[in-house]
């Protein structure tokens, strides 16, 4: 009995199932006693032909309540903000899914979502630097 041996190259690509791209939000310099406000976008890239149907943020690191609130680097200091979904100031709530266009069919190019957001401050918040992190959950 002889056997003869061949190799057979398998290949697959595998593709990015979903990527979610969002450019960190800075407020810049917001002096005390005054509310910041920027808008920035987050790019949804869904394979072809899935429906993108909502996104969901969360409370982010330190949650109050119904609010979201920034860490300052100095010890045990925050603000509130909060994130809407559109500039009449629809307001995003913690872990609420919005969509925030009329669902769409992916062609596999980029969604880019308008988020705008607001801090508030008083005349007696501490100077420093205050960060925080929300994920973002998309449902597709």
């Amino acid at each position: 009995m002889r056997s003869q041996f061949s190799l057979i190259a398998f290949t697959v690509h595998i593709g990015l199932l979903l990527a979610v791209e969002a450019a960190a939000l800075d407020f810049g310099t917001v002096t005390a006693g005054q509310d910041g406000e920027i808008t920035t976008s987050v790019a949804v890239t869904a394979p072809a032909g899935s429906t993108i149907a909502s996104i969901v943020l969360d409370g982010g690191l330190w949650p109050a309540g119904t609010f979201r609130r920034m860490a300052g680097s100095v010890t045990g200091q925050f603000l509130r903000y909060e994130i809407f979904q559109d500039d009449a100031h629809t307001k995003w709530n913690i872990n609420e899914a919005k969509t925030p266009w009329v669902p769409v069919v992916s062609n596999g190019n980029p969604v880019n979502v308008s988020i705008r957001a607001k801090v508030y401050t008083t005349l007696n918040t501490v100077p420093g630097t205050y960060t925080d992190t929300v994920t973002i959950t998309v449902n597709y």
